[in-house]
């Protein structure tokens, strides 16, 4: 009976010493398009789930505007969809390409706030796209990792 609790005790003593995964999430993408200025958007969700509505910019900085080639914005957005509401933070660097109608997009992003199905759910991710000035577009794609609480 002994020997059964001795190897019981090291038996828990080693488990309990191994890590806990912890929530690794869930892949999330989102396609945006707008025309240029203050003008709202759609996009299409895919994540655990998929949702589509429109979207707008809530707030938006730029800086490194004496750079030769490039700009940084600065946008909060909020996504309106069938699920909820879903903000999002994003550092975007706008650079210009050999077409000057055309600028290339890459930066970061992270989600701010949400309601509904968004509501408990954090993550983050890259940002790629566009913006044609000819075809008067803002095309991107939001895609990052997410979890719920």
């Amino acid at each position: 009976m002994r020997r059964v609790f001795v190897v019981a005790a090291i038996f828990l003593a080693l488990t309990s010493a191994l890590p806990v995964r912890a929530n690794e999430g869930s892949r999330i993408v989102i396609e945006t398009s707008k025309p240029l200025g203050p003008s709202p958007g759609i996009f299409s969700l895919s994540a655990s789930f998929v949702d589509a509505g429109t979207f707008s910019t809530t707030r938006r900085v730029t800086s490194a505007r004496g750079a030769p080639d490039f700009l940084v914005t600065h946008v909060v957005i909020e996504f309106v969809g069938a699920f909820g509401t879903l903000t999002v933070h994003a550092q975007i660097k706008e650079t210009v390409t050999a077409d000057p109608d055309i600028l290339v997009d890459e930066g970061r992003w992270v989600i701010v706030d949400g309601t509904g199905a968004y509501a408990t759910m954090h993550g983050q991710g890259e940002v790629v796209g566009f913006v044609d000035e000819r075809l008067n577009v803002i095309s991107r794609t939001y895609d990052g990792v997410v979890h719920h609480d």
